[in-house]
């Protein structure tokens, strides 16, 4: 979703962006970011995006333009370049809250995520349309309730002509 914000950011593809917490670093593909006071990216509750050097990524005051690979540029210079991370398919990753996540073997290697484009002034939304999704669902429950209906019918129907039939 197209926010026209210069600090939010939507990663196209796989993988998530590396955030310093108090809790060490973790995982999301949330890309709500501010500008702290010490100029850093950062997301509301603190967190802090981490640059490809495992450090916060520091952008001043200036404007700041993120390309596509995730370098990122302040004020005309080149600050640095967004690390973007992704997990082998077969580790699970634990949600932990504030749209976190962390695997759940805490030493799991990370890997670069191939192919990982970072899209600048847009957001990640869920792609379902709540209300459609609930017609959709509700027309689902009925249909499953009237053929249900219509078993227990035939049902009924056997079982009169079994019984019935065998007492004349």
């Amino acid at each position: 979703m197209e926010t026209g914000n210069p600090l939010d950011l939507a990663i196209n593809g796989a993988g998530f962006f590396a955030v310093q917490t108090p809790s060490g670093t973790l995982y999301t593909r949330d890309g709500t970011f501010f500008r702290d006071s010490e100029g850093r990216l950062a997301r509301a509750d603190g967190g802090l995006l981490l640059s490809e050097d495992d450090a916060p990524l520091q952008v001043g005051t200036g404007d700041i333009i993120v390309e596509g690979d995730g370098t990122v540029s302040s004020g005309g210079q080149t600050v640095g370049r967004i690390r973007v991370v992704d997990f082998d398919p077969t580790q699970r990753l634990l949600k932990l809250g504030s749209n976190y996540l962390a695997p759940e073997d805490p030493v799991t290697p990370e890997i670069a995520a191939a192919g990982a484009a970072i899209s600048q002034g847009f957001l990640e939304r869920s792609n379902v349309d709540l209300a459609r999704a609930s017609v959709e669902m509700i027309t689902a429950v009925r249909s499953y309730e009237a053929s249900q209906r219509m078993i227990q019918l035939q049902d009924q129907t056997l079982d009169r002509a079994i019984n019935d039939v065998g007492k004349v």
